[in-house]
C-alpha cells in the first residue's frame, strides 16, 4: 500500500494540476498538446503510404495512452492495438504487399522506369519476377497508388544511392524466369530490357572487382559459392548469368542468392567504407 504521507502528497499535486488555470494545463503539458497538434496537421494533408495517416493516428493513440498510464497508472496497451485492428488502412481488404515489400517494388518501378520503361510496362515485369502473374486488377491499382506515393516524397531511397548498396534489392526478383514472356507480358518487353540494362551495370560492378573481394574477402572463396564461377564466364546477354549458368541447375535459389549477396556485400565494404567487416550477414 503507498504510504499515508505519499498518499497526501500526490492528492495534494492532483488537487494544484485540477485547479490550474487553462492556460497553466497548456503550459504543464506543452510537450504533449505539441505533439498532438503536428499529427493534427499531418493528418489534414492527403494520405500517403509511406507516411501515412495510420501511423500519424496511431502514434497520436500510443502517446495518449503513454500518458494516461503516468498520470493514473493503468496499463491501457490493449488500447492502440484495438484502434489499428479496427481502424486499419483499406479495412476489409487485406494489402498484397507489406511496407518493406513495397518499398522495394517501388525502388524497382523507378529503376526501370530510368531505363527506358514505362510504369506500366516495369509494373508488369514486376508481377511476373514476384510470381504474381495472376495479381487481380486491386491488387494492381494498389501498385499504382503506392508507386504515386512514393514518388509524392521523392524516393527517399534514390538519393545518393550507389549501384553497390542497392543491388542487393534485385536478388529476390531471381526465383522466376523471364526468358519465356506470353500473351500479354509481352508488352512489359521495353522492361525487361531495362532490368537487363540493370543487370549489366551489376555484372561489370562484379567484374571489375572481382580481384579486390578475392584479396580482402576473409572468407573467400566459402562466402560466394557459385557466383565465383558463373561471374568468371563471358555472356552476351546479362541475364544468362543469372538463370543459365550450369551451376544453377544443382545450386538452390536460396544458396545462390546468399553468395550474391555476400559478393555484393564485400564490394560496398572494401570500396566505399574502407572496412574489411560486411556490412550484413
Amino acid at each position: 500500500m503507498t504510504d499515508p504521507k505519499r498518499m497526501q502528497e500526490l492528492k495534494t499535486a492532483w488537487e494544484l494540476i485540477n485547479h490550474a488555470s487553462h492556460e497553466e494545463k497548456e503550459e504543464l503539458f506543452s510537450g504533449l498538446i505539441n505533439s498532438f497538434k503536428e499529427h493534427d496537421a499531418r493528418l489534414r494533408e492527403p494520405d500517403n503510404r509511406f507516411d501515412s495517416h495510420e501511423s500519424h493516428a496511431y502514434r497520436a493513440m500510443d502517446r495518449l495512452r503513454i500518458f494516461v498510464c503516468r498520470l493514473i497508472g493503468y496499463n491501457m496497451g490493449w488500447v492502440p492495438e484495438k484502434f489499428l485492428e479496427h481502424c486499419a488502412y483499406n479495412s476489409g481488404r487485406p494489402t498484397k504487399y507489406d511496407n518493406d515489400t513495397r518499398e522495394v517494388n517501388c525502388y524497382f518501378i523507378s529503376q526501370m522506369v530510368k531505363r527506358g520503361a514505362s510504369e506500366t510496362q516495369a509494373m508488369k515485369l514486376l508481377m511476373r519476377l514476384r510470381g504474381d502473374s495472376a495479381m487481380t486488377s486491386g491488387h494492381l491499382r494498389e501498385l499504382q497508388d503506392t508507386f504515386r506515393d512514393y514518388k509524392a516524397i521523392g524516393g527517399r531511397w534514390e538519393h545518393d544511392r550507389p549501384m553497390m548498396e542497392s543491388a542487393y534489392l534485385f536478388i529476390d526478383f531471381l526465383k522466376f524466369s523471364i526468358s519465356d514472356l506470353e500473351g500479354d507480358e509481352k508488352a512489359s518487353q521495353k522492361a525487361v530490357d531495362a532490368f537487363r540494362l540493370f543487370m549489366q551495370e551489376l555484372i561489370d560492378l562484379m567484374k571489375s572487382n572481382f580481384d579486390l573481394v578475392a584479396a580482402r574477402g576473409k572468407g573467400y572463396p566459402d562466402d560466394y559459392g557459385c557466383v565465383l564461377d558463373w561471374i568468371k564466364e563471358d555472356y552476351e546477354d546479362p541475364l544468362d548469368y543469372f538463370y543459365t549458368h550450369d551451376s544453377h541447375k544443382t545450386v538452390t535459389i536460396w544458396d545462390r542468392k546468399r553468395g550474391l549477396i555476400e559478393y555484393v556485400n564485400a564490394i560496398w565494404a572494401y570500396t566505399d567504407k574502407g572496412t574489411d567487416e560486411p556490412l550484413w550477414s
